[in-house]
């Protein structure tokens, strides 16, 4: 999300509908054998399971104080670095919000429309001809990422977690935890051992994040996928909305991109401070969508720009309120801002920032993910057409 990706993300999520009914969605097709025999996937739980999706819009919200935003100098300078990007798919890719590459370096990426496209890439490094690797029926793939065996693992929204094995099956891995359904599966990373770390967003508000934005409070969590008992727990909740994730590289602890706090948490997974969650980079000059981490330890993080006015809002809850019984849901997602500025950081392993890529120009679509391969950065996006990249010095 970025310069007020929250109202992007529900401009542009048209498969992912308001969802304040309390019925449990169909799932995917859940009979296929195991994706790979490499890697078995235990059977699904279909235990009975609750929705927590809210009824309607928020009627009580909180306000929070909002530091000001960081200073645009030092490593944070306006430069032109995402300017003059090269784009790809414009014809065929809407909202490629996420992108990963395979260990052949295949790039994917999946739409709206809940397409989950592939195209290898040639010697310059550009996309080649992007075709259809399966679609998701009623489901949006948010995030993206490969287990060790090749499987593509999809963060579906209300679907959960998904499997696509190489040749196009499709099998629901997980869709609830502790009784209740995984309301918004927005972003998964993959640990060595097969765990799967996967973003709900928001258990009360499903697609629905601009009313999560406005009721300020902590409905997101991180949950955790055992792939070969099936197991699901919740690893850490209270989160304002819970978004992009990524394992560090000693597995040590997980990142989690905390969009409407304009922070990255660090939850311990091991050691002394194993169990406990504390920020890692805060104060960031968007409000942040997927992260990355790249084999440096480097953390790539973008997001819709923060705006004067969005900072004044997260502080009165008056006005929030006053949005929320004045409005009708469509008249704020087009009322809000967006600033035509897209931004990406990288913040070293210690979490300070050492650089930034900028196009203040409003020539490049909204940006949702930045994935730095080879001398090239990726940036795909929530809302826009297609995909780009730009080169890395």
């Amino acid at each position: 999300m970025k310069t007020l990706k929250w109202m992007s993300r529900f401009a542009v999520t048209t498969l992912l509908t308001l969802g304040c009914d309390s019925e449990e969605p169909d799932v995917v097709e859940d009979d296929a054998p195991s994706l790979t025999r490499c890697h078995p996937f235990a059977a699904r739980d279909t235990s009975p399971a609750r929705s927590q999706r809210a009824a309607g819009a928020p009627t009580e919200v909180n306000a929070w104080t909002t530091p000001a935003p960081p200073a645009y100098e030092g490593p944070l300078a306006v430069n032109s670095g995402l300017e003059n990007a090269e784009r790809f798919g414009e014809t065929l890719l809407r909202g490629a919000e996420d992108i990963v590459f395979d260990a052949q370096g295949t790039l994917y990426t999946g739409t709206q429309d809940g397409t989950v496209w592939r195209a290898p890439i040639d010697a310059e490094g550009r996309p080649a001809t992007f075709t259809a690797l399966a679609t998701l029926p009623d489901a949006r793939p948010l995030g993206l990422a490969f287990d060790s065996c090749g499987n593509l693992l999809v963060a579906a929204g209300r679907r959960g977690l998904i499997g696509i094995s190489a040749d196009g099956v499709v099998r629901t891995l997980a869709d609830r935890v502790d009784g209740t359904l995984i309301e918004y599966a927005d972003e998964l990373a993959v640990a060595a051992d097969g765990t799967v770390y996967l973003t709900d967003a928001s258990t009360r508000y499903s697609s629905a994040w601009p009313y999560d934005f406005l009721e300020g409070k902590p409905n997101g969590r991180v949950v955790a996928y055992e792939p070969t008992t099936g197991e699901v727990r919740v690893l850490v909740d209270d989160i304002y909305f819970a978004n992009g994730v990524a394992v560090t590289a000693d597995e040590s602890a997980v990142l989690i991109a905390e969009t409407f706090r304009g922070r990255v948490l660090r939850h311990w997974l091991s050691g002394a401070r194993a169990g406990t969650t504390e920020p890692f980079v805060e104060n960031l000059p968007v409000t942040p969508d997927n992260i990355t981490l790249d084999a440096q330890g480097h953390l790539w993080t973008t997001g819709y720009l923060r705006t004067d006015e969005l900072d004044a809002l997260s502080g009165s809850a008056e006005q929030r309120l006053g949005l929320l019984q004045n409005f009708t849901y469509e008249q704020l997602v087009a009322g809000f801002p967006i600033a035509p500025h897209v931004l990406v950081t990288v913040h070293d392993a210690q979490g300070n920032l050492v650089r930034s890529f900028h196009d203040a120009t409003g020539g490049l679509f909204p940006l949702s993910t930045a994935v730095p391969q080879g001398a090239w950065l990726y940036v795909g996006t929530l809302s826009g057409q297609g995909i780009a990249r730009v080169p890395v010095p």
